[in-house]
């Protein structure tokens, strides 16, 4: 449900972001089915793909570079890259950080203090986070924790 009870723009806000989740499962659910009649070829590339969304969501919580998960899936940085913007249609570290904001929404949402969020969603940099949380949800970290804290 996206209802605020005294913020119509809090509700705006929740529900485009419920909006945009549901949007990529349903784009995740589509891929997967989409995988069975897919060539030998692209399916390397999804593998490919597979491989460093898995190695992602693996190390979320720890300091995660391109280089790094590069040399994880033996691909070159800039291929790595490519391939995964091609299939995916976000950069590597957009991906990571939305994965890191959902994470730090749940543990919020968990009644987990601001700080807390911050280092359990593998964010180095609790202004950095901030920001970050700000940018991507529409309100802060702490006012999203109050909303919470208040249900």
């Amino acid at each position: 449900s996206c209802s605020f009870k005294n913020s119509p723009a809090l509700a705006d806000i929740a529900c485009q972001a419920a909006f945009l989740e549901m949007m990529v499962m349903i784009n995740g659910l589509y891929r997967w089915k989409a995988d069975e009649v897919i060539s030998v070829a692209e399916k390397q590339h999804n593998e490919s793909v597979d491989q460093m969304i898995s190695f992602i969501n693996k190390n979320i919580s720890d300091h995660l570079t391109i280089p790094m998960i590069a040399e994880h899936c033996f691909l070159s940085e800039a291929y790595s890259s490519r391939l995964f913007k091609a299939e995916t249609g976000t950069t590597i570290n957009k991906y990571i950080t939305a994965r890191r904001i959902s994470i730090a929404k749940a543990k919020l949402a968990e009644g987990s203090s601001v700080g807390q969020a911050c280092e359990e969603s593998g964010f180095q940099d609790y202004t950095n986070f901030v920001r970050m949380f700000h940018r991507a949800v529409g309100v802060t970290p702490k006012h999203y924790s109050k909303y919470y804290a208040g249900q």
